[in-house]
């Protein structure tokens, strides 16, 4: 059972990534800026991040930068309703290992949880 972080202002996407993630066994840790996932970050350490790009407080490109300060081995997953080539190419160069656009499907979602849960860190 690993813990895995959800960052996102939405609750709708919070509690459905919540859902999806509590069904494969592990873990939702929630977030609802990126000022807050930095926080719970350093708190609890997750497996896995979930990080939505645009949020308040901070977003989730600065978010990304401050826990990678903080672990550069941060396994975090960018989730942005952007699909264009640059807010995809800024979010793997702050350091995201992967990105998800919205809407999220679900099959999208449980392959990633697989892939990077069982890839270990």
């Amino acid at each position: 059972m690993a813990q895995v972080l959800v960052a996102d202002d939405s609750a709708f996407i919070r509690l459905y990534l919540a859902r999806l993630i509590e069904g494969q066994g592990h873990v939702a840790i929630l977030a609802e800026d990126g000022a807050e996932a930095v926080r719970q970050y350093k708190i609890h350490r997750p497996e896995l991040v979930f990080m939505d790009m645009a949020m308040p407080n901070m977003d989730g490109l600065s978010a990304v930068r401050q826990i990678l300060m903080e672990d550069p081995e941060a396994a975090i997953v960018a989730i942005t309703a952007m699909d264009h080539g640059s807010a995809v190419q800024e979010a793997l160069r702050a350091g995201v290992r992967h990105v998800l656009t919205k809407p999220l499907a679900e099959a999208a979602v449980v392959d990633t949880l697989h892939r990077f849960l069982s890839a270990g860190r």
